[in-house]
């Protein structure tokens, strides 16, 4: 199971300003995230999210280039080495410290994902939830859902028997 694609995807949208947010650093005006994507030669695609540390546009460019190169042909169920051969290639001597820090976070997950589907025949993210779930489950922080604005976080109903609202 060799890993024959990676493709990242920086996205942006704005945050309508009645939907804002103020933080630490100032008042949320965006929301970004690195979208990562890991195909298999077994047709098996696994997806990740890396942080998009202000500079989706910059950590995409990195996956889609210098990090591509390092993983290509690498067996998609070996995360560790993968992600030794990139901490011994790039992070640790080349000094991209942050950057690729937030790049192999996406890449990352993409595996883990993938390894899910081979070994469980379903997503981690489908795995790590309540037993028989059968599609991804939305998660957030609790930091995440104290910071939203109201409209951000009302109740959902849903018409599935292994959720609540």
């Amino acid at each position: 199971m060799k890993i024959i694609e990676l493709k990242a995807y920086p996205t942006s949208f704005p945050v309508p300003p009645e939907d804002s947010v103020t933080l630490g650093i100032g008042r949320a005006v965006k929301r970004d995230a690195v979208v990562v994507k890991v195909t298999t030669d077994d047709g098996v695609v696994g997806w990740g999210e890396s942080h998009h540390g202000r500079a989706p546009g910059a950590v995409a460019h990195l996956v889609n280039t210098t990090l591509r190169q390092l993983v290509l042909g690498m067996d998609a169920a070996d995360v560790v080495g993968v992600w030794g051969r990139i901490y011994k290639m790039q992070l640790g001597s080349h000094g991209m410290g942050a950057g690729t820090a937030l790049a192999m976070s996406g890449i990352d997950q993409a595996l883990w994902d993938i390894r899910g589907k081979v070994t469980a025949g379903r997503s981690t993210v489908c795995s790590a939830g309540p037993r028989g779930l059968s599609r991804p489950m939305p998660v957030a922080s609790r930091w995440a859902i104290r910071n939203q604005p109201r409209s951000w976080t009302r109740p959902v109903r849903s018409s599935r028997p292994d959720t609540a609202p």
